[in-house]
């Protein structure tokens, strides 16, 4: 049986609850829930990251790889034409 994404709300409180993360990746994350809704995946470009986080674009880069190599983030490179996706909750510190 299928299950369910985890919601925004529950994706929302995991972020919150998890000790493991630094301020700027849960703000990192708190961004992408925003664009996520109720889906699995979000694909904002890295400016309205940075404008909706207040983070520099250096700190919004350092924070993804940091979050991709803790296996809490994936990312789907956008070629460059397009904005990359990121699908969050990949690891037990974020998933519901």
């Amino acid at each position: 049986m299928l299950q369910e994404p985890p919601t925004f709300w529950q994706r929302s409180n995991a972020i919150a609850n998890a000790e493991s993360l630094t301020s700027s990746q849960k703000l990192l994350l708190y961004v992408l829930n925003n664009h996520i809704g109720n889906g699995t995946t979000a694909w904002p470009s890295i400016a309205t990251i940075c404008k909706a986080s207040g983070l520099a674009e250096k700190s919004v880069r350092r924070t993804i790889k940091a979050l991709q190599a803790a296996g809490i983030l994936k990312v789907e490179t956008g070629g460059g034409r397009t904005s990359n996706r990121y699908q969050p909750g990949h690891h037990k510190s974020v998933a519901n």
